[in-house]
């Protein structure tokens, strides 16, 4: 027998291990969960009712989404917390168009895939992986904690109520989940407001949000006052670098590869030097 098809069985003993496992504890009460379709609609009715969504991302091929439909979710306290708290969407991330754009949305790379989703921004958590019905809960419920936590922020960072510490925060939940542009939105307001003061670490996340959204110029200008500001910061050799890559994809080829060439001396040993050469050897080649 191949090594590929011992792997496929042992894959396959596991899942139905579990299925027998779970069946050897029969639930004691179970409910059916209401799954949508819809999403664009989901979102508008949560808007509404003021509820969080739950979007239960599967595949054909994903044996562990089928042991939580038949272990996980019909268990009465499941059922009950998702219908009271959440509108809950099921979607084919391969088979299905809309599903394959939520996919990409909240950048899905395993199955199964439970995201929850706070609908005024979108901003989400993600659970990967099969839980049992109470592990399930307890993470629903931390994800559901911290997504209204965030959208207490958002909300104050509309009104104009919010901290400097507040509005860092939304900004940074904005690019850690890839919303590049309402993360740039938010950090440029921090760096143009007159006596905001972001730490290195945070000017070096601004510049990343705002070359990730396409704005060049300000991402430059966030590098350049993280240069001169924080000379000796950790953040500073980062910066650097990401100014060579910013303007290599501007096509100031011959900007880029000056800028590799000064960090290389400067940084000879430092963790980024491999994609720093690598990526000036790539400039060199089209000079």
């Amino acid at each position: 027998m191949s090594v590929r098809a011992t792997l496929l069985l042992a894959c396959m003993s596991l899942v139905l291990g579990v299925g027998r496992a779970a069946a050897g504890r029969p639930l004691a009460a179970t409910a059916e969960v209401h799954w949508s379709t819809n999403y664009r609609q989901a979102r508008a009715d949560a808007l509404r009712t003021h509820r969080l969504i739950l979007v239960d991302m599967e595949t054909d091929w994903c044996s562990w989404c089928r042991v939580m439909d038949a272990y996980v979710y019909p268990a009465l306290p499941v059922a009950q917390a998702l219908s009271q708290g959440y509108l809950c969407i099921r979607k084919n991330a391969e088979s299905d168009s809309d599903g394959a754009a939520l996919q990409r949305k909240f950048r899905v790379m395993t199955y199964p895939a439970n995201i929850v989703v706070e609908p005024a921004d979108e901003l989400y958590v993600t659970l990967y992986g099969y839980r049992d019905a109470q592990q399930f809960l307890t993470e629903v419920k931390a994800a559901g904690d911290e997504l209204r936590q965030l959208s207490r922020v958002a909300d104050r960072v509309r009104a104009g109520m919010a901290t400097q510490a507040e509005r860092v925060k939304l900004a940074d939940a904005f690019a850690d989940r890839g919303f590049y542009d309402k993360a740039a939105k938010s950090y440029l307001a921090l760096l143009e407001e007159p006596g905001v003061k972001l730490d290195p670490e945070e000017q070096f996340k601004a510049a990343v949000a705002l070359a990730s959204a396409g704005d060049n110029q300000h991402a430059l200008a966030a590098i350049g006052d993280l240069e001169n500001d924080f000379p000796d910061s950790e953040a500073t050799p980062e910066a650097e670098a990401l100014e060579g890559e910013i303007l290599w994809h501007e096509g100031d080829v011959v900007r880029a590869t000056a800028i590799w060439k000064q960090w290389l001396a400067k940084y000879p040993d430092n963790p980024l030097a491999e994609h720093v050469r690598s990526v000036l050897s790539q400039a060199e080649r089209t000079q």
